[in-house]
């Protein structure tokens, strides 16, 4: 069969015109209509792999001065679309110590994070955000080689200038090819990244952690269910979507709902309380259909970003627990009690590791969108067995969840809960501004 035939026979079992009795009658349909069989035929239509490295050079590490670091400026392309590239320059930093790059405990194991842009600068000043808060650091602290690609990229003739991907929601439309959607397409640099780390570092086999945020986020998903062999670990930022737009039966499999039974990687969620465009307690409808349960940190009075310090602190850690056995705190048996003076919560912490604080984050809402309600925080104190407990005073909030701040093998880290409504206010879908508060709108054109 030719390659477009085994494309169409694909398309025809994703479609919702084929009756469900047709899928009972063979047994490898639900093996056949996954996003990793598609990316199996789809590969075979990218253009021809190839990278070109423009600059190589050893220099000094800023997170550590006494360490040496092998700083590579790559660009390649990762997929064509009507004739027009989709490139990635890249940055990859790793130690210059090839003897420590060689142990076999570390060979092949490397690390891709998702760059997203802001004002379309793909290569411009908001780069230098992602290569010093990101990067570099990681390749020094974890010792891990880092790229970071920009996810899309850019066209070879509008260079620094972010792709639009809004054309691919029409695309997908016309076509019903769920090879077209944007899930699917900015999976594939995460993908094509990893070859190119598969040839530099000369590894036989490659085990990756791989993270970005927002749309990156979803895709690196979406890439551990097309490549779960090479794809070990995923960092899943700000994106608090339940995936309905996903629930055609022709765009069911990219929906992570369907994916996961593809995916190996352990996965971490880094959300945040005032996230953008998504209802209030998402991400606990998410984890309710999630079969193998994420790990969170939900970052308190922080939007839809990925730039806060909790982020860096916690891919290194991600990173220290996939490839090193660094453990993880688990927060079990939350509970509250209400008492004369206010509210009892507490929690249990199962860990080895040095425990820094633990939190209670708690908030009133008056706003159905929760868009920019304040969460506070009081310290839990220790008990017998694991116990935290901290009371708030006054009248019991509307929501609240636990975090924790702790230590090991090096490597400071948080995670938290998922959070905990108590009064039951309804919540709606949240307008989306971006990072921006509920108050901002555009700025209207002064009137002549």
């Amino acid at each position: 069969m030719s390659r477009p035939d085994v494309r169409l026979e694909l398309l025809a079992i994703l479609s919702c015109a084929i009756p469900a009795a047709v899928f009972a009658q063979t047994q490898d349909t639900a093996s056949r209509a996954s996003v990793k069989v598609l990316w199996e035929h789809f590969r075979e239509e990218l253009p021809p792999f190839s990278f070109q490295i423009s600059r190589d050079e050893i220099v000094p590490s800023d997170t550590d001065p006494k360490m040496r670091l092998r700083r590579l400026e790559i660009k390649f392309y990762s997929q064509e679309i009507d004739g027009r590239k989709w490139g990635h320059p890249s940055v990859l930093f790793m130690p210059a110590d090839q003897a420590l790059l060689r142990r076999p405990d570390r060979l092949g194991k490397v690390v891709v994070v998702g760059q997203r842009s802001i004002d379309n600068l793909a290569t411009g000043s908001w780069r230098d955000s992602y290569l010093g808060n990101y990067g570099e650091p990681i390749a020094a602290r974890t010792g891990y080689p880092t790229m970071v690609v920009p996810v899309p990229g850019e066209y070879d003739e509008a260079p620094g200038q972010e792709i639009s991907i809004a054309f691919l929601n029409d695309l997908t439309a016309r076509s019903g090819d769920p090879a077209n959607h944007n899930y699917f397409r900015l999976a594939i640099p995460y993908l094509r990244a990893l070859d190119v780390m598969e040839k530099i570092l000369n590894a036989p086999r490659i085990q990756a952690i791989i993270g970005g945020h927002s749309k990156r986020a979803t895709s690196a998903f979406t890439a551990a269910a097309m490549d779960p062999q090479r794809v070990v670990g995923v960092i899943y930022m700000g994106n608090e979507s339940v995936f309905r737009p996903l629930e055609e039966a022709a765009l069911r499999i990219l929906s992570p709902f369907n994916s996961q039974k593809l995916v190996r990687a352990k996965v971490l969620y880094l959300g945040a309380t005032n996230e953008d465009g998504y209802e209030m307690f998402n991400i606990n409808r998410i984890q309710e259909r999630m079969e193998r349960p994420w790990a969170i940190e939900y970052i308190p009075n922080y939007r839809h970003a990925d730039m806060s310090e909790k982020h860096f602190l916690d891919w290194q850690m991600w990173i220290s627990y996939i490839f090193a056995g660094r453990p993880i705190t688990k927060i079990r048996d939350l509970s509250y009690r209400e008492t004369p003076d206010g509210t009892l919560f507490r929690a249990r912490l199962d860990s080895p590791n040095k425990i820094i604080q633990a939190k209670v984050w708690y908030a009133y809402c008056d706003d159905p969108y929760w868009r920019d309600v304040v969460w506070y925080a009081e310290f839990m104190d220790p008990k017998e067995n694991g116990i935290r407990e901290g009371l708030v005073t006054g009248r019991l909030p509307d929501a609240w969840f636990v975090e924790v701040k702790d230590m090991a093998a090096g490597f400071a880290g948080y995670v938290s809960t998922l959070p905990q409504g108590v009064s039951r206010k309804p919540t709606k879908e949240r307008v989306s501004r971006g990072s921006r508060p509920k108050d901002w709108e555009p700025k209207k054109p002064a009137k002549p």
